[in-house]
């Protein structure tokens, strides 16, 4: 009587080793074994049947689906637009201008009343703006200028011009002061590229950990999933015997 007593004890207590979650299959305990989805929750369905899940499947899905890193890649985008925005500075500065004038004047020559002028006007120049603080231009203007005066010599008449400046200031606003703004933006895109992979490989670590967790977890569901088992071998046994 007592070793019956002592049969159904080890039953109990073995019985209350812990609840079981659902069916599971063995897992072995290696490094790369996959970790079974565990069954969906009460009013949610899957919309296909349960599978292995490999590291690198929970890799990929969490990379893609985490909200931290969506937000974070905003800041590397952000500050190589500062960057850009930056040097711009340093582009060439293209101009043109065309002109045109009409006049007329009176005038007492040999019956000519009325001098009529016309003068068309056109300009192209560059300019550069340096890392001294100082620019550099070039500009070429022509000019047409025609009249119906008679006793013009050179009708119409051409001239051209070519202007070449250079200018550098010597106190404010000279020297390294110039490339400031450029290099607080340039480490800027270094800071926001480095803070994207940190957050990057601090969220895959919690991946790796986060997975190695539930493969524990599922061990110790596949060990309770025995224990019952063999509970319930046991009480058969011992309801046999009675």
């Amino acid at each position: 009587m007592r070793m019956r007593q002592l049969g159904l004890g080890l039953i109990l207590v073995l019985m209350a080793a812990g609840p079981v979650l659902g069916e599971a299959d063995d897992l072995t305990p290696q490094p790369r074994a996959p970790v079974e989805l565990p069954p969906s929750p009460r009013g949610v369905q899957n919309e296909g049947p349960d599978r292995p899940l490999t590291l690198a499947e929970a890799i990929r899905l969490g990379l893609r689906a985490n909200l931290r890193l969506k937000a974070g890649a905003i800041s590397p985008v952000m500050a190589a637009n500062r960057y850009r925005a930056e040097r711009a500075v340093f582009d060439p500065l293209l101009s043109a201008d065309l002109g045109y004038d009409h006049s007329e004047q009176f005038a007492n020559f040999f019956g000519q009343s009325v001098v009529t002028n016309r003068t068309t006007t056109g300009s192209a120049g560059i300019s550069q703006y340096l890392a001294t603080g100082g620019t550099v231009s070039f500009l070429y203007r022509a000019d047409r200028l025609s009249s119906s005066q008679q006793f013009a010599v050179v009708n119409p008449g051409y001239t051209n011009q070519v202007v070449v400046e250079a200018a550098q200031p010597l106190l404010r606003g000279a020297g390294d002061v110039v490339m400031a703004n450029i290099r607080l933006a340039h480490n800027d895109v270094v800071g926001s590229r480095v803070d994207q992979s940190t957050l990057r490989e601090q969220t895959l670590l919690e991946i790796i950990v986060e997975y190695w967790d539930l493969s524990q977890a599922q061990l110790e569901l596949n060990a309770r999933s025995k224990s019952e088992e063999t509970a319930a071998e046991l009480l058969r046994d011992a309801e046999a015997r009675l």
